[in-house]
């Protein structure tokens, strides 16, 4: 599931993350729309868009990637929820 997820809440707010997240049970949950600090370095630009460090704070089942692409398959999916936050790609600049 790719979900809008931030520190700011600017998209959906975290009860609201948390329903859909209720409603549709996916096994991996992909981060999206937030503050990446090296592509966005201007804190007033994107208006209102956060980072996601404080949101993954406190919770156990984040994998960060090293990487910004991610082959996975039936077999390789989690038995509980887990969230996949990627690097961004190299080829997107500032």
């Amino acid at each position: 599931l790719l979900l809008p997820i931030d520190d700011t809440y600017h998209i959906l707010k975290e009860d609201e993350t948390q329903d859909v997240i209720n409603a549709l049970k996916p096994k991996v949950v992909v981060p999206m729309h937030y503050r990446i600090k090296e592509l966005e370095p201007n804190a007033d630009k994107p208006k209102n868009l956060g980072g996601v460090d404080q949101y993954f704070s406190d919770r156990s089942n984040v994998t960060w990637l090293t990487g910004n692409t991610l082959e996975i398959g039936v077999s390789d999916l989690p038995d509980q929820l887990e969230y996949m936050v990627f690097k961004h790609s190299d080829k997107v600049y500032n």
